[in-house]
């Protein structure tokens, strides 16, 4: 029997246990209350800033995960990059209003804001709506330059729904990853997927099959 598959516009509203556990890895362990105390505070953050398109710069995926729902509960659009080059960042950072990071210093983005600074308070967390609200992608520019992809949270939710009913997911198991979690399958498989069916997931993302032995 397939898990039940959580609507990402109302993920963290929908009354989950604060004691679930999100994520694992070296950086720690993360539970639900964790994740919607800093959501809540980098939303009420983004609230009081200029501006509606966000980059989120970072190769941690509960930082990753943060950065989405903090721009989308704010009403922005949340940008991912390709990759964490300085270059490429450069680039995206030139069409966003800010960056989004924990410790990468971009010179070229307009301004940096913290992902996790919880001295301002944090706000109510309403469901977002999943027509308007946009996630922004890019293509791995391996065969040119980064081509940039929106898509409504919406497409998510429904890409998430046909997932589950292909790989069944086992409820409880922690999903471990050998893509960056700001690529598009590491976001939809190792991020979004694990969020809407309540699995925790690893923020360490396995480089060489020996890693993945061990994490499995």
């Amino acid at each position: 029997m397939n898990s039940p598959v959580i609507p990402l516009s109302r993920l963290l509203v929908h009354g989950g246990d604060g004691d679930d556990l999100i994520s694992t890895g070296a950086a720690g362990r993360r539970r639900r209350a964790d994740f919607e105390r800093d959501v809540a505070a980098l939303a009420h953050q983004l609230k009081q800033s200029s501006g509606r398109r966000w980059l989120i710069a970072d190769g941690d995926a509960y930082a990753i995960s943060v950065g989405v729902f903090g721009a989308l509960h704010a009403g922005g659009q949340a940008i991912l990059p390709a990759n964490l080059q300085a270059g490429h960042l450069a680039d995206a950072a030139a069409g966003a209003d800010a960056i989004l990071t924990d410790g990468l210093n971009i010179p070229a983005a307009r301004q940096n804001i913290p992902l996790f600074d919880t001295a301002g308070g944090g706000m109510s967390l309403a469901p977002i709506d999943a027509d308007t609200a946009e996630i922004v992608l890019h293509t791995s520019g391996t065969t040119g330059t980064p081509t940039s992809i929106c898509k409504p949270l919406r497409c998510f939710e429904a890409e998430l729904t046909s997932q589950s009913e292909v790989f069944a997911p086992v409820p409880g198991t922690t999903v471990i990853a050998t893509v960056p979690p700001y690529h598009i399958y590491g976001l939809l498989f190792r991020i979004l997927w694990p969020l809407a069916t309540n699995r925790p997931f690893s923020t360490d993302t396995v480089s060489y099959p020996e890693e993945l032995i061990t994490a499995a």
